[in-house]
């Protein structure tokens, strides 16, 4: 019986150990919406592992900037989701499309937010483009721009 159990359990590990992610675009949306999910909840941690230690992100408000830079405006964005003085009350993608280029993809998409900042209603419509990438066996979004639609 020792045996068998010794057996099984070095062949269960060789398979798991030797399965590996392949990068697809099932796996890159669930990796968007995960990554949308931890955004509009302010997990600065979650988002921290999402993205890449080069990441660059652009808009229409700001010059390029990194992920120190990046995570800084997420955990204030964080501590005003805690107090109340920021309130989503929709986080929405649609629109999205997805170009793979091997490990590598660029997604679009529009985004629609609403909810309450400073006690007044706002609702925004952003067109965006991200890119992402696919290391070790994982999607993690390498750069993002936005514009906001009027």
């Amino acid at each position: 019986m020792m045996k068998r159990s010794l057996f099984l359990l070095v062949i269960t590990t060789v398979i798991s150990c030797t399965k590996k992610e392949v990068a697809n675009s099932e796996n890159l949306i669930q990796a968007i919406q995960n990554f949308n999910t931890a955004f509009e909840n302010g997990d600065v941690d979650k988002l921290d592992k999402m993205i890449t230690n080069n990441y660059i992100h652009t808009n229409g408000s700001w010059k390029a900037f990194g992920k120190e830079d990046w995570l800084g405006y997420m955990s204030k964005r964080r501590t005003r989701l805690d107090s109340g003085e920021l309130r989503i009350g929709k986080y929405q993608m649609n629109d999205l499309n997805i170009e793979m280029y091997g490990t590598a993809a660029v997604v679009t998409g529009k985004i629609t937010i609403e909810g309450i900042e400073n006690g007044e209603s706002f609702s925004r419509d952003i067109r965006i483009s991200n890119f992402w990438v696919f290391r070790n066996g994982r999607w993690k979004r390498a750069g993002f721009h936005d514009t906001r639609i009027e």
